[in-house]
């Protein structure tokens, strides 16, 4: 998750929770501020692992939801 934190970091944006969608076919990440805004980047950071996988944070870091 520390790809996925400099990369909001990098961009200046503060997160609750997400969805990332790192496939060969599909670079998208959804995320929603503490308002419940949703904003939709269709980019990845070059070093986040691969597959689909949801967030949130908690105690100021991210965090992969399990099932």
């Amino acid at each position: 998750m520390k790809a996925l934190e400099k990369f909001f970091k990098s961009i200046g944006v503060t997160v609750q929770y997400g969805i990332v969608y790192n496939l060969d076919q599909k670079k998208e990440i959804r995320y929603w501020n503490e308002e419940g805004e949703e904003t939709k980047v269709t980019e990845t950071p070059s070093d986040l692992e691969k597959g689909i996988f949801c967030f949130r944070a908690e105690n100021g870091r991210l965090r992969i939801l399990d099932e």
